[in-house]
């Protein structure tokens, strides 16, 4: 997403910007779900995958779960 910012900064200064936003920005997860129903409500043969990763940076635990 930061290398087509439409912004004279560089990548890693949008990447920055992207990342300082997800730090402060609560999304709720009803209104994400409700959103990926609707998106996908078109398809008859729909299959959600649930998957848990986790990584280390440094002394920081990443955990990240997707659908």
């Amino acid at each position: 997403m930061a290398n087509v910012f439409d912004s004279s900064a560089s990548a890693e200064s949008s990447m920055r910007r992207i990342q300082r936003f997800m730090a402060d920005f609560e999304l709720p997860m009803k209104l994400i779900s409700g959103f990926i129903f609707v998106i996908l409500s078109e398809n008859n043969n729909l299959l959600l995958v649930l998957d848990l990763t986790n990584w280390k940076f440094g002394d920081s635990n990443i955990n990240i779960l997707m659908l």
